[in-house]
């Protein structure tokens, strides 16, 4: 415990007390030989599981070592055993050869893993190889850092020996793989390997790293390790802070001189964002680089610590030359481009990305356009696969990937349709004619050229030009155009691309009386005629037939009746002008019937008894008498040859007969009124004698 906290407390002490002269030349050499056993992927102190690693927290004091003493040491690595299997005890390899820098051996301690035995003698062997092969003039120093003590010597007797390890304790460790004769300790072996180390003229540094190795028997084997090196004890460490203590301590003690590495003031970025800046170190004789972290949300640019400025988003890809780059949030809070993945033979960066950089399949052919053939070849230095043309000979063109000769399918100069494209006959550099499309046709392609329509109208559309009805339809081209559909028959008219059925039927130029005049028919726009007021008739005027007729004068009163100069009975009655007229009745039938004051009357027959209407009288008289008027009016026949003295004419009255006053009669010729004839027999017979005496008076 107490050389535990000397450690430390030296290893805060140490860059104030190493003081050292400059170095005539090159530097000394510490070379570090690491042990990454199997276990050292275990905590170093048991009691913390949640530890890191023992390999972890080595590679970081390592490198730490390998900064800080920069400019006092050219820094080697070492690992063992060489292969990572299950107990394997192959000697140690030289991985990080000097001068390493300390990413150098950052990387070294990264690409390794911890696993197999502890092969310290052989290991120890080889490191001694490798100083001597190079020839050095300078002090050098070989660095053990184990967590184990030393095994895989095969030559032990497993019946006999020290197990190296509690597992192989008890029954000789029978049936347990990691023992039998290489789990014997060889603590012999590995204090002569050191040894000879000495011999050669190298110091050995032992240090242990594990809580274990801190006392009893564990400690005095690797006391004795180095004590054999010419450094008297080791050193033991079981957590981070003991390891840098320790390595500081050693450097300490080794160093001889220093030397300038750069210039004092220098200050520069590190790939992990953090600052390296030059300085003279605490001994006050050379400069070296100091390593800090930039603040949070900051970060390094030209040697400063500065605030972000990102430069990308993160998780965003781009290309770097042939790497693939990630933008990642950096430990200062900042975001910088990280190169992801480096782009092997065969590959290229797309996008962030390494894929596949083939163009095409090796040995593939294509033509590119009719004169130049194109090749799929590999290149062998990036390993893609890519094109390269060639032009075809000329009278030859490319087809399906090969130069052939002309097929020559047209004649230079034609033109023809496809579809709607025009095509035109064309000779090629190589001389080959072939169809050369052009640009579609917005309209149609006739005989190889584009043609515009010249009407545009919506399909099945229908309009009026006059009185015809047109119809959108399309022609040969595809072009819609108007096509005459018809005329509309006389009594129609086209409307809204429709014949429509005249509301009004007349002949042009025929008249007839309206409301307020004579109408007339006329034509009108639409192809139908109308009725239209051709003019008003004058006051007084009525229209008539379609013709203004002056006022009317009233010829007769009206229901009166009379006899036409034809003897055709008469009626006055009001015309549709308003006048009273009179209007001729048909006329009376045969020679029984003769107009009498406007009425056809019947003519009196033999034997009858006469009887005569209201206002006649009526006695006996010849055959075809007639009653006439017993007012004597003028329209009553007068007597004529057939005429009875005392009755058809009064002058010559008959005594013995005795006429009704005013009474005369007629023959049937002269006019006179008809009898309506009754059916009495006793009236005939009484009027039979009288007529008889009549008779004989007048023949006397």
């Amino acid at each position: 415990m107490f050389k535990h906290a000397l450690l430390i407390a030296l290893a805060v002490i140490v860059p104030a007390a190493a003081q050292a002269e400059k170095c005539p030349a090159e530097l000394p050499v510490l070379f570090v030989v690491q042990d990454k056993s199997g276990t050292m992927a275990d905590p170093p102190d048991a009691s913390c599981p949640s530890c890191p690693s023992k390999w972890t927290t080595a590679k970081a004091a390592v490198k730490n070592l390998s900064q800080q003493y920069a400019n006092r040491f050219r820094f080697g690595v070492q690992m063992y055993p060489r292969d990572t299997t299950t107990f394997n005890c192959s000697t140690g390899t030289t991985v990080t050869p000097f001068p390493a820098s300390s990413d150098d051996v950052a990387a070294a301690y990264s690409a390794a893993s911890p696993g197999g035995g502890t092969p310290t003698a052989v290991s120890l062997d080889a490191a001694k190889t490798y100083l001597q092969a190079r020839h050095l003039t300078e002090p050098a120093y070989a660095l053990l850092l184990t967590d184990g003590l030393p095994n895989c010597n095969l030559s032990l007797n497993q019946a006999t020996c020290t197990p190296s390890q509690p597992a192989c304790a008890g029954s000789n460790g029978l049936g347990s793989p990691n023992c039998g004769a290489k789990g014997c300790l060889d603590d012999q072996g590995a204090t002569s390997a050191a040894a000879r180390l000495l011999a050669a003229g190298y110091k050995v540094y032992v240090v242990g790293f594990d809580a274990t190795l801190s006392a009893n028997v564990n400690r005095a084997v690797l006391d004795g390790m180095a004590a054999a090196g010419g450094t008297g004890q080791a050193y033991t460490a079981d957590d981070s802070a003991s390891l840098n203590a320790a390595l500081a301590a050693i450097a300490f003690d080794a160093t001889t001189c220093c030397k300038d590495v750069c210039q004092n003031g220098a200050a520069q970025c590190l790939a992990n964002g953090q600052v390296q800046r030059c300085q003279i170190d605490a001994g006050g004789e050379c400069t070296n680089w100091t390593v800090s972290d930039c603040p949070p949300a900051s970060a390094c640019t030209n040697g400063s610590c500065v605030a972000c400025q990102n430069e990308c988003a993160v998780d965003a890809t781009r290309c770097s030359g042939n790497s693939a780059m990630k933008c990642q949030m950096q430990p200062s809070g900042c975001t910088a481009w990280v190169t992801i993945d480096d782009c092997g033979w065969g590959e290229k960066c797309v996008n962030g990305v390494c894929e596949s950089c083939d163009e095409c399949n090796q040995g593939e052919e294509q033509c590119v356009g009719a004169s130049e053939v194109k090749t799929c070849d590999l290149d062998w230095l990036s390993g893609c696969s890519q094109w390269s043309t060639e032009p075809c000979p000329n009278g030859t063109t490319c087809e399906g990937g090969a130069c052939l000769g002309c097929a020559h399918t047209c004649r230079a100069g034609e033109r023809r349709c496809t579809g709607q494209t025009p095509e035109a006959c064309v000779a090629d550099s190589q001389g080959c004619t072939e169809w050369t499309a052009g640009t579609p046709c917005t309209d149609f392609c006739s005989g190889g050229v584009c043609g515009a329509c010249g009407t545009t109208c919506t399909l099945n559309a229908a309009r009026c030009n006059g009185n015809t009805v047109e119809m959108c339809t399309q022609d040969a081209n595809g072009c819609t155009i108007w096509s005459a559909n018809g005329p509309c028959l006389p009594d129609q008219f086209c409307s809204d691309g429709a014949c429509q059925t005249c509301p009004v039927r007349c002949t042009v130029g025929e008249k007839q009386c309206g409301a307020n005049g004579i109408l007339e028919c006329q034509p009108q726009a639409s192809g139908c005629n109308a009725w239209v007021a051709a003019g008003a008739c004058a006051e007084g005027e009525t229209c008539r037939d379609g013709h203004c007729v002056p006022p009317c004068q009233n010829l007769c009163d009206t229901g009166a009746v009379t006899c036409d100069t034809q003897g055709a009975p008469m009626k006055c009655e009001l015309a549709p002008t308003g006048c009273s007229v009179w209007k001729a009745s048909p006329a009376c039938v045969g020679e029984n019937q003769r107009c009498i004051d406007g009425v056809c009357r019947e003519r009196c027959s033999g034997a009858e008894i006469e009887t005569c209407s209201e206002g006649m009288v009526c006695t006996g008289v010849p055959e075809g008498s007639f009653c006439l008027p017993a007012d004597g009016s003028p329209d009553a026949g007068t007597g004529g040859p057939g005429t009875l003295p005392g009755i058809d004419d009064p002058s010559e009255e008959d005594p013995g007969t005795t006429l009704k006053p005013g009474s005369k009669a007629g023959n049937a010729p002269d006019g006179g009124c008809g009898c309506g004839a009754t059916s009495s027999g006793a009236a005939l017979f009484t009027l039979a004698p009288m007529a008889f005496t009549l008779l004989r008076r007048r023949r006397g």
